[in-house]
């Protein structure tokens, strides 16, 4: 596996979990076919360099996301 290959992977098992369903997810976010994103993993095709900059834009809004969640956390515990 290409280290392009082995950081989709490692950004997406963090961002999904672990398991068979990531890829869908991150299909589905970036809005390519499954097939696609399976290409992508298998090395069949390239990465496209635009692709990218929208993991980043996921990576970014997910970090947002969670950050928000922890004063709230925090303020729960005793």
């Amino acid at each position: 596996m290409k280290p392009t290959q082995q950081l989709l992977v490692a950004v997406c098992e963090t961002l999904y979990g672990e398991g068979e369903s990531w890829p869908i997810q991150l299909a589905t976010d970036l809005g390519v076919a499954e097939r696609t994103m399976r290409r992508w993993l298998s090395g069949e095709a390239p990465i496209p360099d635009g692709v990218w900059a929208d993991v980043l834009n996921i990576v970014v809004g997910r970090g947002k996301a969670l950050a928000e969640l922890i004063p709230k956390i925090q303020a729960q515990l005793p």
